[in-house]
Formats: structure tokens, C-alpha cells, sequence
């Protein structure tokens, strides 16, 4: 290919050994943009329960792209239906090429975003072509990659980022599938720490990016220590109750966490309220607790802890956790561009 650089072989071969897909957008924007032009990339991927693919990364890996597009009051949706995507993403693959390259977005990707969204888009990015990659892994279609070409890039070389971008996410997908369904508690069949350490350093990168809340939620389902089998039981309850985005795993031998993306407090509120009500009579001394992000904490460590001493706090977990109505006033004092930012509530990022 003529327009192939070595810096530009080196970051196709660097982006498959990335180890999430920030970094691997990063990286791969980087050589087009140093010497091809200036790109911006959009990706979404399956969420761990399958129901629906979330906003992973939007942006040309500076963040000038996501100011603009807040500036012109314009959200990517952080969600896309299930259905409607992996309907898209199968017709995509039964085509046989590895990437579909149009004039603006595809006629699928308009339909989910809704074509005045769409086209604002386009407009505020000043976007020339776009090519547009399914990402798959060994269970099927699991992610949908957008490279949103706003310079003079040539064809062939956004072709080749994209389709290298794509593999690489869906091998990564696969890697991380198998070593969380390999880290888990033997005794209780939940998620250890480290995993679900790792899912919450991710989200509450996204959510600092994008302004969004998150929750963490300690529960002990008995005191003074918790046995095994109602560990298991706490955990088998709270699947009844939890959204498929929500992760759970055994935080020490008496308690479990959960993480809660997209959830402020008074969601966290509602999440121990389900528990609550669905628990059996074993399980009704549970005590629970929640630290929401931004306003309890900005890191991992820092959330938990705060839950974790909560759990002892004379008044209820529950009345002590700040009402819904009072989670954007938290987020303005966390984030002081935020309450420049006007929202609309179904086109903001996740």
C-alpha cells in the first residue's frame, strides 16, 4: 500500500496488543492523525449481560472532538438497542468485506441515532467519509467501530486502521470474556475483587470523561461473619434485582460490591430498596450501603471505603444516600465545566 508509513505498521501492529479499547483507539488515532489527517473515533461494544452495546469511546483521543460536540448540544447516545444493532452488525458481516465506507454515516447508524442527530454530527465534525467495521468475537457480532474521517486521509489507509481496529477489539473482547468467567469464587461462584477492580477503574474513567454518575453498593448478608452458602445466596438475590450493565463480586469474606454504571444516588437508593424487598427471611439483617461518584469519592478505593463505613453509621444506609433530585447539583460542584453543559436526556454520552 503506498500511503503505508513504518510509524503507521507499527501502530498496526501496537493496537493489537492493547489491553482495553481506549487505549487501542488512542493509539491507532495517533498515527492517522500525526501524518494522514485528523480522524475521530466512535465504538461501541456488547455490555457484559448482552442486552444492549454501550458508548465506549467517542472522540479523536484528544478530547477536542467531545467539547465540540458538547458545545453544538450534541450527545452520542450511549446506548444502542440490542436487536436493531446485531440486526445491523450481521448484515454488515454477511457482506464479506471486512469495512463499509460511505459519503457520511451508514443509513443503519442514522436510523439508531435518529437522523437530525445524525446529520448534526456530521455537520459539527465537518465529516468527509466515514467507514464503519462489525466487531466480532468468538460468540458472534459483539461491537460496532466508526472511524470518522475529517481530513484528507486516503481511502484505503482508514480502510486498513478500521478493519486492523476491529479485529483487535474483538480478540480483546474474547481475552477478557475468558479470564472473567476463569476469576471467579469457587465457593460462591462471584466475581473476585480484582476483576471487578478492574471493570470499575474503567467505568469511572467514563464517567469522568462524560459527566456521568456511578454508584457503589457494599452489602453484609450477616454479621458478625458471612458463610459461603449466604454469600452465594446474596449474590443469587441480587441478580433478581441488579440491570444487566451491574457487575458483582466477593469483597472479603464477609461482604460483597457491586458497581453501578449510569446509576446516581438515589438509583443506588432504589437498587438496595429491590434488595431488600427481594430477600429471603435468611437474608433479611443484611446491612447495605452506597458511595456514588463524583460527590463520595473520585476513585475506586475511595468509594468502597466510604460504603464500607456506612455500614456503621447510626442512621440507615438508605436515608443517609443524597436523593435523586440534588445528583446534577453534585455533579456541577465535581465538575466545574459541567453546569455550562446543556443536557437533552436521551443524546448524552454515557
Amino acid at each position: 500500500m503506498a500511503d503505508r508509513t513504518p510509524s503507521l505498521m507499527d501502530a498496526l501492529l501496537t493496537v493489537h496488543r492493547g489491553r482495553d479499547p481506549r487505549t487501542m483507539l488512542q493509539t491507532m488515532l495517533a498515527a492517522v492523525g500525526g501524518e494522514l489527517g485528523n480522524a475521530t473515533a466512535c465504538c461501541y461494544m456488547l455490555d457484559e449481560g448482552g442486552s444492549s452495546f454501550r458508548l465506549e469511546f467517542a472522540d479523536d483521543g484528544t478530547g477536542e472532538v467531545t467539547r465540540g460536540l458538547w458545545r453544538n448540544d450534541l450527545r452520542v447516545p450511549p446506548l444502542l438497542p440490542r436487536p436493531a444493532t446485531l440486526a445491523a452488525l450481521t448484515q454488515l458481516r454477511a457482506t464479506g468485506a471486512p469495512v463499509l465506507v460511505s459519503d457520511g454515516f451508514p443509513d443503519f447508524l442514522r436510523e439508531l441515532w435518529g437522523e437530525e442527530l445524525a446529520a448534526g454530527i456530521a455537520r459539527a465534525l465537518k465529516m468527509r467519509y466515514g467507514v464503519v467495521a462489525a466487531v466480532s468475537a468468538g460468540s458472534g457480532p459483539v461491537g460496532l467501530l466508526l472511524f470518522i474521517i475529517r481530513d484528507i486521509c486516503p481511502i484505503d489507509v482508514a480502510a486498513e486502521c478500521t478493519a486492523h481496529a476491529a479485529l483487535a477489539l474483538g480478540n480483546l473482547y474474547d481475552r477478557l470474556s475468558s479470564v472473567q468467567d476463569g476469576e471467579r469464587d469457587q465457593e460462591t461462584g462471584l466475581l473476585h475483587l480484582a476483576v471487578i477492580e478492574q471493570l470499575g477503574a474503567r467505568e469511572l474513567v467514563r464517567a469522568e470523561r462524560y459527566r456521568r454518575a456511578l454508584s457503589v453498593v457494599v452489602i453484609e448478608p450477616s454479621a458478625p461473619a458471612a458463610s459461603p452458602e449466604s454469600m452465594a445466596a446474596a449474590g443469587e438475590t441480587a441478580r433478581q434485582v441488579m440491570r444487566q450493565p451491574d457487575t458483582v463480586a466477593r469483597l472479603d469474606s464477609e461482604r460483597l460490591v457491586f458497581l453501578l454504571p449510569e446509576t446516581p444516588s438515589g438509583g443506588a437508593i432504589g437498587f438496595i430498596q429491590r434488595l431488600h424487598a427481594a430477600a429471603s427471611p435468611a437474608l433479611a439483617a443484611m446491612r447495605c450501603s452506597a458511595a456514588a461518584f463524583p460527590q463520595d469519592g473520585q476513585t475506586w478505593d475511595a468509594l468502597v471505603q466510604v460504603a464500607i463505613h456506612r455500614l456503621d453509621a447510626p442512621e440507615a444506609p438508605v436515608a443517609m444516600a443524597t436523593p435523586r433530585s440534588s445528583v446534577q447539583g453534585g455533579l456541577r460542584g465535581a465538575f466545574p465545566s459541567f453546569g455550562g453543559v446543556p443536557t437533552r436526556p436521551n443524546t448524552r454520552f454515557r
